[in-house]
């Protein structure tokens, strides 16, 4: 940590309420209290993260399912969407699949940790993602992984909370990737 990161603990202990701690003796104690304490919320949060995760992956796989997949095949002549899959596990985990046909690449509504490794992958990465959204790649089906990918104005929030079916916005990134 530089003097920046710890003038920001600092503060931030202070504006929690946790300053106290800097007074308490012996220190080894206080120290190994707070670490736990720390500890305990971190896999909290984690575990919280996690279910939080698969809430937007159901919804985006019932958004998919129920709107999307009949917005984008009204509005494509070939490539049509034939099947919405989330069979992918581990760092793919967070993504919804959408099969084509035509032997066209697949879609992938992405969001999260998916979408983070993804940009690290693509030719062209999103600079400065907001991981609070989602995203949308296209298989690059000549070199595998992704061709292209854009970041949506949708927020994860959203999802959960449940898109209209008059949203179209998951619809014209779908399109803007030229399928």
């Amino acid at each position: 940590m530089d003097v920046d990161d710890q003038v920001s603990f600092i503060k931030a202990m202070c504006e929690t309420g946790e300053s106290a701690r800097y007074g308490y003796r012996p220190r080894d104690r206080v120290t190994q209290e707070f670490a736990e304490l720390v500890a305990e919320h971190a896999r909290r949060q984690f575990e919280d993260s996690r279910t939080t995760l698969a809430t937007v992956k159901d919804g985006l796989r019932r958004f998919a399912r129920s709107v999307l997949v009949e917005q984008v095949n009204g509005a494509v002549n070939k490539g049509r969407i034939e099947k919405v899959v989330t069979k992918l596990v581990g760092q793919w985990e967070w993504c919804v699949e959408l099969q084509r046909a035509d032997a066209q690449p697949a879609i992938y509504l992405e969001f999260g940790p998916t979408a983070a490794v993804k940009n690290e992958r693509v030719a062209d990465p999103i600079h400065d993602p907001d991981y609070s959204r989602v995203f949308v790649s296209l298989r690059d089906e000549e070199r595998g992984g992704t061709s292209r990918m854009v970041q949506t104005e949708v927020r994860l929030a959203e999802v959960i909370g449940g898109l209209s079916r008059e949203d179209g916005r998951l619809r014209d990134a779908v399109l803007s990737l030229e399928v």
